[in-house]
Formats: structure tokens, C-alpha cells, sequence
């Protein structure tokens, strides 16, 4: 009996000592840390994804069209910010490719399952090309319906040694062939006879150079400038929030021109600043002659002071003569 209880209490003992070493190296080792803050955000969007997979591919595939369409208008300067072609891409990254991709390699995986080297080389010849050209040629499909459909292409070129634009007037398929035809040249010589009528009323046109019938296209005067739409876009301030006085001045010349065309009985029909263009004119040399002087010189702050005080007098506005 004395020998049982003095085995138990041993074994009490060495149990005991065993949770002590236990707890000894347990706290030996440092305590785990939580998971930082872009690894909770891997996870929660893991839990999200798994709960609800379609709508978090949707978002995500939207963020990222979105995102890179933003980068591109920002490497490429596109000033102001298109909005609307940001909204497209954005709906088309949410609404089709999401949607398409998910439906698409979830019948993938259940068609040809399986880790093997046969089952992963079968489903990559499937998805790279059977799935990917049909799925970009209909991308851009649906890209083309919901952009706006240019009337017209226009080509950059020279035309006897001079700056030239080729307007082209697009053959629209889903008209009869007859009357796609005759509409486009009725609409071709409206727009010449427009141009000239213009000219004659006193309004700055491009010149117009050839007008080929057969082709449906306007060879004209490219003008070397940018459009209004962007001359008043870098010309407003945004910290006192007013536009520079030549492009006032800008606007003033816009009236003009078109007060001179109504009169001649001649309606526009799309008539907004970025079918207008500023050309590159005098004051455009002249900004560039003060700019060189002001680089070099080295008392141009004075001479530019002066230059304000008398062009504030009303004198020498233009420089010209």
C-alpha cells in the first residue's frame, strides 16, 4: 500500500514537472504577433471572396479597370480628365469581363479537373486559345457598341507640301448600300458648300483643298493649334478661379465668328469648343520671345515691370508694326 502511494506521488511529481518544463518553454518563445494591417486586409478580402465570389470579382475586376484607365489618361496627359471614358471602362471591367471570367473557369475546373501535368496543359491550350481570342474579339465588341460611333476617321498628311487633313466618312453597314452611298455625298458637298459659304461670311475656316466624290473624302487646311476646349482648360486659374485675358479675348473672337455664320443662314449643329481650334498665331511668337528674354537676361524683371505698366496705359497691347 505504502509503495502505491509513494509510486503515485512520483508520478505526480514528474507530471508536475513536466507542465512546468511545458510552460518554461512556452514562454521562452516571443508571443505571436496579430498580422499587420495589409495582411488582415488579405484575409478579410479572402473571407469576402469566398462568401460572396461573383460580386467581390466584380468589384475588384472594376477597381482595376478603372485604376488603369486612370494611369493611362495620367501618362498620356489627357487634359480635361474623360469622365465618361473612365466610367465606361469601369462598367465594363464590373459588368462584363468579371462576370465572363467567372463563369468561364468555373466550367473550366469542373470540365478538366485535376492537378496533373495533362489536366493543367489542357486547361491552359483551352483558356489561351479557345477562350482568349473570342473573349477580347467580343471585349471589343461591346467596347465599340456602348463608345460613340464616329461619323467619320480623320487622317494627318500632306497635300502638295502642306499640312492636310483627309476626312473620310465612314460606310455605316446597317443602312442599305444605295442609300449609305447617297447620304454620305449628300453630306460631303453640304459640308464643302458650308465651308465655303463660311469663308465668304467673314469666318476663319480651313481651306479646302480636294473633294473626292468616289472615296467620300474632304482633303482641308490642317490647322496647326489646339482645340478650344484645351486652350481655355490652361488658360483658368484655379486659385483665383478666372480665365486668362486672352482667352477672353478668345471667347470675344468665338462670338464673332459665330454671330457671322447665323447671319449667312449657316447652323452649326455640333457646335462646342472642341470643334473649335485657336491657331498658333503671332501672340504665340511673341510669348516665346519674352519667355527667351526673361531666361537670359539679367535684368528682365525690371523691363518686364515696365512692360506691364505700359501695356496697362493701353499702349502697345500688340507689339505688332
Amino acid at each position: 500500500m505504502f509503495a502505491r502511494s509513494c509510486g503515485v506521488v512520483r508520478r505526480t511529481a514528474a507530471s508536475s514537472l513536466m507542465l512546468r518544463l511545458n510552460s518554461t518553454k512556452a514562454n521562452v518563445h516571443p508571443p505571436v504577433r496579430d498580422s499587420s494591417g495589409g495582411s488582415k486586409l488579405w484575409l478579410k478580402y479572402k473571407k469576402y471572396l469566398e462568401a460572396y465570389p461573383l460580386t467581390t470579382k466584380c468589384l475588384t475586376s472594376a477597381g482595376i479597370a478603372g485604376t488603369g484607365d486612370v494611369l493611362c489618361q495620367v501618362a498620356f496627359e489627357s487634359k480635361p480628365f474623360d469622365v465618361r471614358r473612365f466610367a465606361t471602362f469601369t462598367a465594363l471591367g464590373g459588368v462584363f469581363i468579371a462576370p465572363t471570367l467567372h463563369v468561364w473557369y468555373g466550367f473550366l475546373n469542373r470540365v478538366v479537373a485535376g492537378t496533373a501535368a495533362t489536366a493543367v496543359a489542357t486547361r491552359l491550350v483551352l483558356d489561351q486559345f479557345v477562350f482568349a481570342p473570342s473573349f477580347l474579339a467580343s471585349f471589343f465588341g461591346v467596347l465599340l457598341v456602348v463608345s460613340p460611333n464616329p461619323g467619320m476617321i480623320v487622317y494627318a498628311t500632306d497635300f502638295a507640301g502642306r499640312p492636310c487633313v483627309i476626312k473620310e466618312r465612314v460606310v455605316k453597314t446597317y443602312r442599305l448600300r444605295q442609300l449609305d452611298k447617297k447620304l454620305s455625298h449628300r453630306r460631303l458637298v453640304q459640308e464643302a458648300r458650308c465651308n465655303f459659304k463660311c469663308r465668304k461670311a467673314g469666318v476663319d475656316t480651313p481651306c479646302i483643298f480636294l473633294i473626292d466624290e468616289a472615296k467620300g473624302r474632304l482633303y482641308m487646311e490642317r490647322i496647326q493649334g489646339m482645340s478650344a476646349k484645351q486652350y481655355l482648360y490652361d488658360s483658368y486659374d484655379a486659385t483665383t478661379q478666372q480665365y486668362a485675358t486672352d482667352a477672353l479675348a478668345v471667347c470675344y473672337q468665338i462670338g464673332v465668328a459665330i454671330a457671322r455664320m447665323h447671319d449667312a443662314d449657316i447652323v452649326h449643329g455640333d457646335l462646342t469648343t472642341s470643334n473649335l481650334m485657336k491657331k498658333d498665331s503671332l501672340s504665340t511668337i511673341v510669348a516665346e520671345i519674352l519667355r527667351a528674354y526673361k531666361a537670359k537676361s539679367r535684368r528682365s524683371d525690371a523691363t518686364f515691370h515696365k512692360l506691364y505698366q505700359v501695356r496697362s496705359r493701353g499702349r502697345k497691347r500688340t507689339m505688332v508694326g
